[in-house]
Parts: C-alpha cells; sequence; structure tokens
C-alpha cells in the first residue's frame, strides 16, 4: 500500500474539528464571563477543556501526511507555506484589526501597542521568537501551528536529501515537546506552546504513516472505542487517577484512539458527507471570530447598561449560536471573496 494519502478530504475528521471547535467556544465563553454550572462546566470544571486543541493539532499533522509525495516531487518551501498563509492571514489580520480597535474604544492604548497588534496579525504571537500572549490570545494555535508546518518540511526534505527515514525526525519533535513540557522551558521554539504543538502534530504525522499502511478494521474499531470510553469514564468518575500527566494522556492515549476509531470504514462511511467539509471550514472561521464576539458582547453590555447575565446557559447558547451565524457569514463574505481574489492578483 502506498505511503502517502490521497488528495481527498476525510469528512470524518471534519466533523472531529467541528465538535472539537464547539468545545473550545464553550471554554472560552465560559472562562470569559465567568460561568459556573453544576454540571457540565466547559471554562471552570476540573477537565481543562483548553487542551482540546491538542486534537487540532494532531488532525493537522495526520492530514499533513499527505503533503510528503508532494514535496518529494520537489514542491518548494514557498508554495507549501503559501497556501497556509492564504488560509489564515486575511481572517487573522482583519480579527486582529477589530479586536484592538474594541480594546482602544474601551480600555485606550494602556498595556496596548501597534507591534503586538502586527505581531499577533502575522500569526507568530507564541511559540517561536515571541513566547508572550499578546492581542487575540487564542490565536496562539495558528502561530504554532505555522511553526509545525515548518518543521514538517524541512524534515520530510531533509530526509529526502540525506537520505533519512522522516519519521525519526517526527519522533525527535515528539520526544523535544515532551522534554520542554518536563524541564519548563520558556525560550524561543522551546517553550509550553511550542511543545503541546510538536507532541501532537508530528504524533498525528506518524498515526496517519501508520494507519495508511495498515487499515484500521472492525479490531480497530472496538479496541480504540473501549480506550476512548474507559478514558473519558475515568475522567469523569475517577479525576484524581488520570489528572497527573493527563496531557500526555490525552495526546499518546486517547485523541490517537479517536483519530483511529474515526479512520474506521464504519465511522469513515456514516459520516462521508461533503456538508461536513463546507461545515469544518465554516467551523474555522468560527474559531477565528468567536473571541472578538465574546469581548463585543460583554463590552456593549457594559457600556449601554443592558444588564445582560452571561453566566445563564441559555445566554451561553444564543452567544454560540450568533458565532455560528457570523462564521457561516465570514465564510461566505469574507474569505471565499478574499481568497478568490489574492488568487486572481497573483495568477
Amino acid at each position: 500500500m502506498t505511503d502517502t494519502l490521497k488528495n481527498k478530504r476525510d469528512h470524518a475528521l471534519d466533523f472531529l474539528k467541528i465538535i472539537a471547535t464547539i468545545l473550545i467556544v464553550l471554554h472560552h465563553y465560559e472562562r470569559a464571563f465567568g460561568t459556573q454550572f453544576d454540571a457540565l462546566n466547559f471554562g471552570t470544571g476540573r477537565f481543562y477543556f483548553g487542551n482540546v486543541v491538542e486534537l487540532f493539532f494532531m488532525i493537522s499533522g495526520f492530514i499533513a501526511f499527505s503533503s510528503i509525495r508532494r514535496i518529494h516531487d520537489g514542491l518548494s518551501y514557498n508554495s507549501y507555506l503559501y497556501g497556509k498563509a492564504l488560509r489564515l492571514f486575511p481572517l487573522t489580520v482583519l480579527s486582529t484589526f477589530v479586536f484592538s480597535a474594541m480594546y482602544i474604544i474601551v480600555w485606550g492604548t494602556e498595556g496596548f501597542s501597534l507591534f503586538k497588534a502586527i505581531v499577533t496579525a502575522l500569526c507568530i504571537q507564541r511559540g517561536g521568537p515571541f513566547t508572550e500572549v499578546l492581542v487575540n490570545s487564542h490565536l496562539w494555535y495558528l502561530s504554532v501551528l505555522l511553526i509545525c508546518y515548518s518543521f514538517f518540511f524541512i524534515i520530510i526534505r531533509s530526509g529526502q536529501k540525506f537520505g533519512l527515514n522522516w519519521r525519526y525526525g517526527c519522533i525527535f519533535m515528539v520526544v523535544l515537546g515532551a522534554s520542554i513540557i518536563s524541564a519548563s522551558w520558556n525560550i524561543p521554539f522551546c517553550n509550553e506552546s511550542a511543545a503541546r504543538g510538536y507532541m501532537a502534530f508530528f504524533t498525528g504525522v506518524l498515526l496517519a504513516s501508520a494507519i495508511k499502511k495498515h487499515r484500521p478494521g472492525h479490531a480497530a474499531f472496538i479496541v480504540s472505542f473501549l480506550i476512548v470510553a474507559v478514558m473519558v469514564l475515568l475522567i469523569i468518575f475517577r479525576f484524581e487517577i488520570m489528572e497527573y500527566g493527563l496531557s500526555f494522556i490525552l495526546i499518546f492515549v486517547v485523541y490517537p484512539s479517536l483519530i483511529v476509531l474515526f479512520e474506521t470504514p464504519l465511522i469513515q462511511n456514516a459520516l462521508n458527507h461533503r456538508a461536513l467539509g463546507t461545515m469544518a471550514q465554516i467551523a474555522f472561521n468560527v474559531y477565528i471570530w468567536h473571541f472578538d464576539f465574546n469581548t463585543f458582547c460583554a463590552v456593549v453590555n457594559d457600556l449601554y447598561k443592558l444588564r445582560i447575565n452571561f453566566t445563564t446557559r441559555a445566554a451561553e447558547m444564543v452567544v454560540v449560536l450568533l458565532n455560528i451565524v457570523i462564521g457561516i457569514f465570514s465564510f461566505y463574505f469574507i474569505e471565499r471573496p478574499i481568497t478568490k481574489l489574492i488568487k486572481k492578483k497573483v495568477a
């Protein structure tokens, strides 16, 4: 069997990305408004839902595996990163501009700088040379993701040039990430943010390599389902035995098992719907804008003395639904037109 993936969209992984996006949006909402419910807390519960970001990294690494053949065939670094940047930069620039405008209008220029806004808009705000949280803090994920893509390209091209197995480079990045976390390093490209990306992204690449050589069948479905189910039950009912090293358990046990589960024929066939691809692209827009909209809600509520109680479940659901509406609008009327315009100009 070939060692590369076909250029076919994986709608089962699209479904996972949609669910993960919803969880992150709920997580950021509840942390922003300080909500605490009797059950199922996404912001302040024992389980830190911010660790769902590692699932994003792992899925991105899994999908990146499909680029290996093109890199071997001569794809340049600039061409490889161009497609990634084309997707990210227009929305991050607009989102950062909107957030910065709200910040200045409400809080003034104290604690704000043009440099911070530029660094954030260019997706270099964390992981690399800049390790502090700047404007629009949730965009740190995209900063680290671009670093992972860069190292991925270097590993594949270097392995080809020197006749080395690229898998050793990916294993090194996973070990490096774990070492950074264990040693609490905080230097450029070797800090917690970068480490989270390294471990999950390159585990995803290695997982894709294994899955495409040994397609998971019914036995893999049963085993992966049981692993995920047991891990979830332990997190819910015996969190004290899962708390220590939970991020490692998620990256090396839970998330790989979840992806294997969704790569089995049963799940692949059940979720093989093109609509999920569009919904996943919309979910990306929801992720980009939800932080801005949460801030907008808080600002308007405060400035106009509306006295809306955002700590209720009903308010949370309304804001999440509005975030989805904004994501739909952004995808069809901002991202797609801008992408088409840029492609037309550089063609």
